[in-house]
C-alpha cells in the first residue's frame, strides 16, 4: 500500500491531518525472481490459486509497472523511499528491515 494514485490520493485525503508516512519500505526482487518463487508456491500449495500461472503473472506485473511504479517514483522524490534487495534467506531480508522499525 498504496498500489496505485487512488489509493494514495484517499490516505492523503483522510490521514494527511492525523499522520506523516515516514518512508515507503521496497522490497526489491526481480520478475524472474518473483515469477520462480510464485510459481514455486503454486507447485507445493494444496488449495491452488487461479492467478499462479506465468500469463497471469505477466499482466500483474505489467500492472506493477504503470500504477504501482509512479507511486514508489513519487516516495523516491519526496526522499522516503527505502529500497531493500528481497534476494536472500528469509533471516537475511528480516535482518535488513528489522532495524528500520525498531
Amino acid at each position: 500500500f498504496p498500489r496505485n494514485f487512488d489509493n494514495y490520493n484517499g490516505w492523503n485525503k483522510i490521514m494527511n491531518d492525523v499522520c506523516d508516512v515516514e518512508f515507503l519500505l521496497l522490497l526489491d526482487c526481480t520478475e524472474e525472481e518473483m515469477t520462480k518463487r510464485i510459481l514455486a508456491r503454486a507447485e507445493k500449495a494444496e488449495v491452488k490459486r487461479k492467478d499462479d500461472n506465468a500469463e497471469t503473472l505477466k499482466k500483474r506485473f505489467k500492472v506493477y509497472q504503470e500504477s504501482t511504479m509512479p507511486v514508489v517514483k513519487t516516495f523516491e522524490e519526496q526522499k522516503k523511499l527505502i529500497k531493500i534487495s528481497s534476494i536472500g534467506t528469509v533471516d537475511e531480508i528480516y535482518g535488513k528491515v528489522k532495524p528500520l522499525f525498531t
